[in-house]
């Protein structure tokens, strides 16, 4: 029997885990810029050291998923940060495409470690606690954390890149990195509270189970499509402030300052997130999300505007961001039974960059061959048809069609 105020713990390691994000968040404001401007790279291998990041994922997301199943989520979380930690280190020094390659490897493999087992450990633990109606103002908590301490470091890392250079951001950001591998140390492992498991099974036979899951589970299906498609437009939305700022002239300095105020309006949304997704229900802020992705892309393609309107038209994302993680993974979390919840959390999110290695070098090369900004027309519309095909699906399963009574065989 685990002590509650052990479980209890890990909540608290969690939170100092997003105030560590937050402050690794000073090479944010200039990471795309390092790369062109100090690295030498164009836009169009940044996108493809985007999708080496995103295959590293996709090759060892489902592993690590089920690593995380059966050897525990303390441990896969600790050797994710481990591979992230070596991948900030060949980044901070690197000085060709080849290099930025083998980074993105690592930053894609610790990811994919990291992901699925953490948001599996938080719930287990407040499941055990009795606390698992509290997951999405517990993790609406989290990334508010997170969001305002990134707050002063976007503005220090642009300051910082712009007086002192590039590197020093990032080897700064390499230091906030390591210590969240401390932090992990204090994890305890959270029980494992529905039958499932069957010892002696081969790892294949999770990634079958958790697979026809996902296939059978109708609402776990097109929540995590939806999360494709909201995925990629989160990441677009990032890699391309940079050069989208570089149109307009926007000098390096205001970088930070302006990625300061969107982690301040990520964080108000986080805050109140739950409460806007309780009132909202789940259909219709997935919808919001989708309509505001595509809707800011729009406007950044079709309006010509100076250096206040550049800064100001991105910041609409910032809600996107903070209610599509809460709201999606609270949909999959509450039907996914818990032996098998970090392997279909992790196969989201292989699904999510799946999408991205396919889709990320063709926004280079669209951008770098027609412009930026017909480059994100594109986008938007094909954000909206297929997002909005997702959501139709999802609109048309029978309320009465819920966790409990999906059929015993799946599960």
């Amino acid at each position: 029997m685990i002590p509650p105020e052990k479980l209890a713990r890990n909540i608290r390691v969690f939170y100092t885990h997003q105030l560590l994000l937050g402050l690794s968040a000073l090479w944010a404001p200039i990471l795309v810029i390092f790369q062109m401007q100090e690295v030498g790279l164009s836009l169009t291998q940044v996108m493809v050291g985007e999708s080496v990041f995103a295959a590293a994922i996709v090759l060892f997301e489902v592993p690590s998923g089920v690593f995380a199943d059966r050897m525990g989520r303390k441990r896969t979380l600790l050797a994710g940060s481990l591979l992230v930690i070596i991948g900030i280190t060949i980044f901070a020094v690197a000085a060709n495409f080849a290099q930025v390659i083998i980074s993105q490897a690592f930053f894609g493999i610790g990811l994919a470690f990291r992901s699925g087992a953490d948001s599996a450990l938080l719930f287990d633990s407040l499941k055990a606690l009795n606390r698992e109606a509290e997951y999405q103002q517990v993790l609406g908590r989290y990334q508010t954390i997170s969001y305002l301490t990134a707050v002063p470091m976007n503005v220090a890392g642009g300051l910082i890149a712009a007086w002192f250079g590039f590197r020093l951001a990032i080897m700064l950001t390499g230091v906030f990195i390591a210590l969240n591998f401390v932090n992990f140390l204090l994890l305890t492992e959270a029980p494992v509270m529905e039958e499932g498991r069957r010892p002696g099974k081969p790892a294949l036979w999770y990634t079958w189970k958790a697979l026809r899951y996902i296939w059978k589970h109708r609402i776990v299906r097109y929540t995590i499509a939806f999360s494709m498609i909201g995925a990629l437009g989160m990441k677009l939305s990032f890699h391309t402030l940079n050069p989208y700022w570089e149109i307009w002239q926007v000098p390096v300095s205001y970088f930070g300052i302006a990625f300061a105020g969107y982690n301040l309006a990520a964080a108000l949304t986080s805050h109140y997130a739950y409460k806007l997704i309780r009132k909202l229900g789940d259909l219709a802020t997935i919808l919001m999300v989708l309509l505001l992705i595509c809707g800011t892309f729009s406007a950044m393609a079709g309006f010509s505007v100076g250096i206040i309107a550049a800064l100001i038209i991105p910041a609409v994302f910032q809600i996107s961001r903070s209610l599509q993680p809460i709201a999606v993974n609270d949909m999959v979390n509450r039907v996914t039974y818990s032996h098998h919840r970090a392997t279909v959390l992790s196969m989201k999110s292989f699904l999510q960059q799946v999408t991205q290695i396919v889709m990320l070098p063709v926004f280079g090369i669209v951008a770098d061959g027609f412009g930026l900004l017909s480059a994100f027309g594109w986008t938007a519309l094909f954000l909206a048809v297929f997002g909005l095909l997702a959501l139709y699906r999802l609109y048309l399963i029978p309320a009465d069609y819920q966790h409990g009574n999906f059929p015993k065989k799946f599960r």
